[in-house]
Formats: C-alpha cells, sequence, structure tokens
C-alpha cells in the first residue's frame, strides 16, 4: 500500500496539467445559430477530453442585449449544457469587441484560467478536429499567437481566403477594381487565395481564431471603440508589433453561414449599402493606427479611385456591382471633417488593470 501510495504521488507530480480552452460566442439576435453552434463545439468537447493530457473545453455565451436571453437559456438547459456553458446577458450591445471582452474577464475569473481563447461567431459550425488542429499548431509554433480556421460556405464550398493589413495602396486598388491595375497592386491587394497547407499572414476573419493565453496577458482584450468589424484587424496588427505571428491552419475546418448574424454579406446579387458603423470602424482603424494625415490620404485616395471604378463600371454596364452610396457614407465618416478627428482609446479587458468587464461579467446575468 505504501508503494502504490509512493507510485501515484510520483505520476501525479509528472503528469502534465489539464490545459483549458475556453470558447467565445457573442450572440445578437441569432440564438438560432447560436444553439446549433454550441452542439458543433460540443462534439469538439468530447473529443478534446480524449487528448492526453485532457483538455477542458468551457464556452461562454454573450447575449448582447438583443432580447434572446430566453431562448439561450431554455436552449442551454434542454441540450443539458450547463455544465460546461456560461450564458451572460449583457447590460447594453456594446458590439462584438465589447461582448468578447465580457466573455474574456468571465473566463480569467473563474478558477481555471484559460490557456486558449477561441473567439467563434455565432453562424458557425465547427468540424470534429477543428479546435483540436489549432490548439496543436500553436504547440508546434511556439512564436504564433493566434491561428485561424479554413473556412467553408453553408453550400459546403471552400473559401480560401486570408487577409493582408490594409494601407492607402490597397484604397486605390480596390476602389479603381481593374485587372491591369490589380496586377500591378497585387503585393497590396487585402484578400489573398491561401494554399491548401499552413500560411503566415498578417490577419483572418474573426469567425474562428483561437489565442493563446500570453497573447492576451501582453496585450489585454479586444479593443471595444470598435462596435462592428475591423476590430480582428486591430488585434492582429496589435499582436504582430508585439511579436506575435498570426497563421491560417486549413485542418481546421469550420462552416460559416457568412453575414448570417450580422446581414453584411457578399453573397448576394448586388451589393448593398454597408451600415455607419463599417465606416467608423474603418475611420477609426486608419486614425488609431496611422495617424490623422494617413487617414485622411486614405480617404482622398478612396474617393478617386471609387470616381475612376465607376467610369469603368458605367462603360462596361456593371453599375450594379458597386457599393451604394459607398462615396457619400465614405466622405460623412472621414476625418476630413473635423468632428471625426477624434479616436478616443477604446474600453477593453486587462489582466492587470480591472475594469467595469469584471464586474458586468460576474455580477448581473451569468447564468
Amino acid at each position: 500500500m505504501h508503494t502504490a501510495n509512493n507510485a501515484s504521488r510520483a505520476s501525479s507530480a509528472i503528469a502534465p496539467e489539464m490545459r483549458e480552452v475556453l470558447v467565445i460566442i457573442v450572440n445578437y439576435r441569432s440564438a438560432t445559430l447560436t444553439l446549433p453552434s454550441l452542439e458543433s463545439v460540443n462534439e469538439e468537447r468530447r473529443l478534446l477530453a480524449t487528448e492526453s493530457p485532457p483538455i477542458n473545453l468551457r464556452a461562454v455565451v454573450v447575449e448582447n442585449d438583443s432580447g434572446d436571453e430566453e431562448e439561450l437559456r431554455t436552449g442551454i438547459d434542454d441540450l443539458n449544457y450547463g455544465d460546461w456553458v456560461t450564458l451572460i446577458a449583457s447590460d447594453r450591445n456594446g458590439g462584438y469587441a465589447d461582448g468578447n471582452n465580457l466573455g474574456i474577464a468571465h473566463g480569467f475569473a473563474s478558477q481555471a484560467a484559460p490557456d486558449f481563447i477561441h473567439f467563434l461567431n455565432p453562424d458557425t459550425k465547427i468540424r470534429p478536429g477543428a479546435i483540436q488542429e489549432l490548439i496543436r499548431f500553436l504547440d508546434e509554433h511556439p512564436k504564433a499567437g493566434l491561428v485561424g480556421s479554413a473556412f467553408f460556405n453553408g453550400d459546403g464550398s471552400p473559401w480560401p481566403m486570408a487577409f493582408r493589413f490594409p494601407t492607402i495602396w490597397s484604397e486605390i486598388e480596390s476602389g479603381i477594381g481593374w485587372g491591369l491595375i490589380s496586377k500591378l497592386m497585387r503585393r497590396w491587394i487585402v484578400a489573398q487565395e491561401m494554399p491548401p497547407h499552413p500560411v503566415k499572414t498578417d490577419w483572418g476573419p474573426g469567425a474562428s481564431i483561437i489565442v493563446r493565453r500570453a497573447v492576451i496577458d501582453r496585450l489585454g482584450g479586444i479593443d471595444a471603440g470598435y462596435f462592428l468589424y475591423f476590430e480582428e484587424t486591430d488585434y492582429c496588427l496589435a499582436a504582430q508589433k508585439a511579436g506575435f505571428e498570426f497563421w491560417r491552419v486549413p485542418a481546421s475546418e469550420v462552416v460559416h453561414y457568412s453575414g448570417a448574424s450580422t446581414g453584411v454579406t457578399t453573397k448576394r446579387d448586388r451589393p448593398i449599402r454597408l451600415p455607419n458603423y463599417w465606416f467608423e470602424s474603418r475611420r477609426r482603424y486608419f486614425l488609431k493606427n496611422h495617424g490623422l494625415f494617413y487617414a485622411i490620404a486614405c480617404d482622398l485616395c478612396a474617393v478617386a479611385s471609387r470616381l475612376i471604378g465607376m467610369v469603368k463600371a458605367t462603360i462596361l454596364g456593371r453599375r450594379r456591382s458597386l457599393v451604394p452610396f459607398y462615396i457619400r457614407d465614405l466622405l460623412r465618416h472621414s476625418p476630413l471633417l473635423r468632428r471625426n478627428r477624434k479616436c478616443e482609446p477604446g474600453m477593453r479587458y486587462s489582466r492587470e488593470h480591472p475594469s467595469e468587464y469584471e464586474q458586468r461579467a460576474c455580477g448581473r446575468g451569468v447564468t
């Protein structure tokens, strides 16, 4: 008996600790998407439990004050997910970044702080092994701080894209939209088609990204000054400046019903008018990361190139392909106007400097 106890102690002393991954889903009027997404996550949870050592998966659903709380609560109870899914009813719709910060704050306030944070859109379903592959890649590549999945459309077709950071040159290329110009400026085209193997790139869609804890320790959460769009671009840029790499890992496969939770999608017969918050986020990105003069220059180049693009589209009979009112909306939100030149620091979760996120995440509405 004494020998067995000693062996047991020795075994536990050298056994690596169980690691934790926290999946965060921000819900806004998308309960019918969020619940099936959780079902796909549950399958992955079972798979991760078979790892050696096991990886424990928990999930936080942040209901962003959209009226879905009761439907989500009932759905989680009906699925018997209460032992691993926490529902947080936010007291306001502060946007996608704000909701994720609430989830991060809740995760780090728990006894088992997560080793990995998985930002997952509600309009997704992960295929078996998706999270497992991202964690394995992080384990094998210590310089990688953020890793993203490969995406498939709802019809099963691949969407093999990742992105470069937007610049003044990419504004010119996308505005003109002419084959010859695009060929000459291909090194600045934002959207890139990815090969079927892991690739280091600037950033990827925030619909499925895993971040290791070291990135959260260094940067904190996501800038809540972005209501929606450009927040993942900004975060990946900050991570790159801090020495972390972003990789797209095609072995991690996620079905993304693009735009189903936001209503903004490219999968339409013709483009729709972009919401005001898209232009506000775009302005914030350029002001924050490049300064006032660069942001103004970007807008001037964007307007000029879009005008050229409009002439080209008119000649070719393709005006239906243009985003409606783009130039008007861009100018309305441009730092060319004095009222649009402020870029206040955005609130974010920080492990070093507690903020209201801890109180909001661990107080009202947590079940």
